[in-house]
């Protein structure tokens, strides 16, 4: 945060803060409706969230006007995010006796600033709100809240690829965090009854959308994909860092759409200490009932658990006549229902007034949600080892397995299969992977698409040559050289304080040994991502003895340690006569080889 720089300008409606980018996390979305791709920007968005703090048209709710307070501003810079907006509490402030009393059983508090203040990173917050915000209600608390929405600050596009990068390499600082991804997209209330259209389904790959979009539905589902899935990038971050976290969505019912269907959500819910409450917005003063979940780490949030107790009463839409007896006026169409007793025939119509639909105009969170919430953040939780362990330990969570049975074995016979908890299985090997090594995979892959769109002809080359015996270079060497620079720069904008900027991606021709593989890029690769195996890696551009002679106390536990029989080799056994060495050329020259692999394992 040494580029943070702050001074109060109590003229200033907003602050401005610039980042520094660390480990950004994009996910390619692959839906019917879209290829997204997650390393480039997507063009000519609208809007990088949703309308969480919109005008509302009923009588009796309130415009929701701009949520600032005591802000600070910062020094101009240069950054691409344009403007951050930082709410920070004033120097006198304590924390109430309900937080502390809240906290009083728990043991450790929250890490804070060097000011001392918590800070909280609110995003898809929607616009300044300073009379009744959550940032409002966590100044009060003595925190600091940091806003991201376009509709806040109009160089808050989370849609844009390079905004987002800085913003999730920003996350470090923060200690708890709120997420409230737009659900325009997802929500159960497109039923087409009166309301919007439904644009996904509830299982299978329709949950990332449905068939046969116009152009504008389209751009819609693939919009609420990548917000959708950075959202859940950013609650996994910290959960795996020890961090609060809360991801708000309406409630998700069986056989009903909801972001809660996507495969990544599922997965995150599944992990160890995440917890769901579900609550009535009415019992925090909404309009509607909006019945709403909570996915949070943190326990015990009893109060989002309350469900409507409201008297039934008899409700009208007025331009059709429609009667619903219910606590709440249904959350629906383009015209709020009105208490029976206040409807007269006049208000009769042919069509539906034009407009929008009410649905957008209870997005905003009620005061006293954002009061609730605004606790909730703040409390203490108990200690937790270091993230570091965290992350590398393997789960010891049992899992289903599907054995995959081989025709031919490629060499000798086949050892008998471990058990789970044998000291030689390599079954829980992929549960060594960091969360860093997963998400720049995923990036990498983002990339091969992006190209693989670009020149479709490389693609096709790749998919003829498939089964087919050549020693010809299949894939362009410019398209290939280009890969490697994006690869190059992916990498290098994620390394670790201290790293090469870059690192050599062209053949390893050394004195005596040649390989085509690009090690150094592989090498580079594998300490970006904190691989245990980063120093096997130089094998692959300083030769085999390297790779045997290396320390590989980093890889224990990961692989079954194996003892050799007999003494131990001397160092002559594991030196080379370049002289007379000839590298293995791969399956090409051996017929065995290629027809186990080509028909028996493809």
């Amino acid at each position: 945060m040494e580029r943070l720089k702050r001074t109060l300008k109590s003229d200033h409606d907003k602050a401005v803060e610039v980042v520094e980018p660390c480990m950004p996390i994009i996910t390619r979305i692959s839906s019917p409706a879209e290829m997204v791709e997650g390393d480039a920007k997507v063009a000519n968005q609208p809007s990088g969230s949703h309308q969480r703090e919109t005008d509302t048209t009923v009588d009796s709710v309130q415009k929701a006007p701009k949520e600032s307070g005591v802000v600070t501003t910062a020094t101009p810079c240069t950054s691409v995010i344009g403007a951050w907006a930082t709410i920070q509490a004033p120097a006198d402030t304590c924390m109430p006796a309900a937080v502390t009393s809240v906290a009083e059983n728990s043991v450790e508090a929250p890490r804070t600033t060097e000011s001392g203040s918590i800070r909280v990173l609110y995003l898809y917050s929607g616009p300044h709100r300073p009379i009744d915000g959550l940032a409002k209600f966590l100044r009060e608390l003595g925190a600091e809240c940091v806003c991201v929405d376009k509709e806040f600050d109009n160089g808050h596009d989370l849609l844009d690829q390079h905004f987002w990068e800085e913003c999730r390499g920003d996350c470090d600082e923060f200690d708890s965090f709120l997420v409230s991804p737009p659900c325009s997209t997802f929500t159960p209330a497109r039923r087409g009854d009166g309301g919007p259209q439904p644009l996904r389904g509830v299982e299978g790959a329709e949950v990332y959308g449905l068939k046969g979009f116009r152009p504008n539905e389209k751009k819609q589902v693939s919009e609420g994909n990548v917000l959708a899935i950075r959202a859940e990038n950013t609650a996994t971050y910290a959960h795996v860092n020890g961090r609060w976290w809360i991801i708000e969505q309406p409630h998700g019912r069986p056989g009903k759409t909801s972001m809660w269907n996507l495969d990544e959500f599922k997965q995150l819910r599944e992990k160890e200490d995440v917890y769901l409450y579900t609550f009535d917005q009415c019992r925090f003063g909404c309009l509607a009932e909006k019945r709403t979940d909570l996915s949070s780490n943190i326990p015990g949030l009893e109060e989002f658990t309350v469900l409507c107790n409201h008297e039934i009463q008899r409700w009208v839409i007025p331009w059709s006549g429609e009667v619903i007896v219910a606590p709440h006026p249904p959350l629906r169409g383009k015209q709020w229902a009105v208490l029976e007793s206040d409807w007269s025939p006049s208000m009769l119509r042919e069509a539906e007034p034009p407009g929008d639909y009410i649905t957008r105009s209870c997005a905003a969170y009620p005061k006293e949600l954002n009061a609730a919430l605004a606790k909730a953040l703040l409390r203490r939780r108990r200690p937790t080892e270091p993230p570091e362990q965290r992350t590398m330990r393997p789960s010891t969570e049992t899992t289903d397995t599907v054995k995959v049975q081989k025709l031919i074995p490629l060499r000798g016979a086949e050892k008998v299969a471990t058990s789970d908890d044998s000291s030689d299985s390599l079954r829980d090997v992929h549960r060594w992977v960091t969360d860093k090594a997963r998400f720049i995979g995923i990036q990498v892959r983002n990339i091969v698409f992006q190209l693989f769109d670009q020149q479709p002809e490389v693609e096709a080359d790749i998919l003829e040559s498939l089964g087919k015996r050549s020693n010809e270079d299949i894939i362009n060497t410019t398209w290939m050289h280009g890969l490697r620079n994006r690869v190059l720069d992916l990498l290098s904008r994620n390394r670790a304080p201290g790293m090469e900027p870059a690192c050599d991606v062209g053949e390893v021709d050394e004195e005596g040994y040649r390989m085509c593989i690009r090690g150094r890029l592989l090498e580079y690769w594998a300490r970006v991502v904190s691989d245990p195996g980063k120093e096997c890696a130089k094998r692959t551009y300083k030769g085999a003895p390297a790779g045997l002679e290396v320390d590989t106390k980093d890889l224990d536990g990961v692989f079954p340690q194996v003892t050799a029989d007999g003494d131990e080799a001397p160092w002559e056994s594991m030196t080379t006569e370049f002289d007379s060495f000839q590298n293995y050329m791969g399956i090409e020259e051996d017929d065995e080889a290629y027809e186990t692999l080509a028909f028996d394992w493809v």
